[in-house]
């Protein structure tokens, strides 16, 4: 896997992924602007769209009728540099019709600890959990 990340103007850098996406970072450090997404604030929208990707897939094989996933994510950076990420808090609010409570546990538990490589680099650095919502579909 590649990127290409090429400085636009002041904090702003525009990211090209090896599937020819683009993203933009931005950052208001350094006289930047803040019009985009900041990098590290991008590991924890990243953690929740590995997540969430998976969790799908895995509802959906479970036969669960699943309509709507929101994941809701706080991460707590130290204060010293790297400032890496050292508290991670994540709520699944899962909705559908009929959900069983212990398969749609099982299934955050499956993609939340063994398929999502972002959670589990931030299981190095962090204290990582995570709790759950089912919220019944009308």
């Amino acid at each position: 896997m590649s990127v290409n990340v090429k400085w636009v103007e002041k904090s702003a850098f525009a990211a090209r992924s090896e599937s020819n996406h683009w993203i933009m970072m931005d950052s208001s450090y350094n006289g930047g602007d803040g019009a985009a997404p900041s990098p590290i604030e991008l590991v924890l929208m990243g953690l929740g769209g590995c997540t969430g990707i998976e969790l799908v897939a895995v509802l959906q094989k479970m036969r669960q009728d699943v309509k709507g996933i929101e994941i809701e994510i706080e991460g707590e950076r130290g204060p010293e540099h790297p400032r890496v990420y050292v508290k991670v808090r994540a709520k699944y609010k899962i909705t559908g019709k009929n959900l069983n409570p212990d398969r749609v546990k099982a299934a955050i538990e499956l993609c939340d600890e063994e398929y999502c490589s972002i959670g589990a680099m931030l299981r190095k650095t962090a204290d990582y959990a995570y709790e759950i919502e089912i919220i019944e579909a009308a």
